[in-house]
């Protein structure tokens, strides 16, 4: 099975939502776009709602179902900031549902190290495969700093 790992973004931060998918990333980036629209509806009809029957006891099981509408979709909170757009960050062809979330879950690990990824849930990996995903990690976290302090140098004019 071919494997997309892609990144949700937005110009406002450096936040990024990590995912996969063996769909093409410009339409799974449109079915996020459409269940966060779905989910922003839900928030609006909750919380017109809330104003006709405007007593705590209804507030807290409003409340609650917001809550747990909302959580299952973490891409929501980079969806919030606006101005999103979907990448590519790898590509991967006939891999195995395991090797698929050891792929989707060291992505998302190489953000959560540099504490950009906002995913809160993280696909299942072997315990064997956690010390060496980490060294990896650690590579990959390395790398980028050093690479953002020569962007950084660069953007000075240090360059010349």
């Amino acid at each position: 099975m071919n494997l997309n790992i892609y990144g949700i973004i937005t110009k406002v931060n450096d936040l990024i939502y990590v995912g996969s998918t063996n769909k093409d990333i410009q339409k799974r980036f449109n079915e996020h776009l459409s269940e966060y629209k779905r989910y922003k509806s839900f928030i609006n009809d909750i919380n017109k709602l809330r104003e006709k029957l405007n007593d705590n006891e209804s507030n807290i099981i409003l409340n609650r179902l917001i809550k747990n509408k909302g959580k299952k979709f973490k891409s929501y909170n980079i969806l919030d900031y606006g101005q999103n757009s979907i990448i590519l960050l790898e590509n991967y062809k006939n891999l195995n549902s395991i090797e698929r979330d050891e792929k989707e879950r060291l992505w998302i690990e190489r953000y959560k190290s540099i504490n950009l990824a906002v995913n809160k849930k993280l696909p299942p990996i072997k315990k064997e495969k956690l010390n060496e995903m980490q060294k990896e990690v650690n590579k990959w976290k390395e790398d980028y700093e050093l690479n953002k302090l020569e962007l950084n140098y660069i953007a000075k004019g240090y360059n010349n």
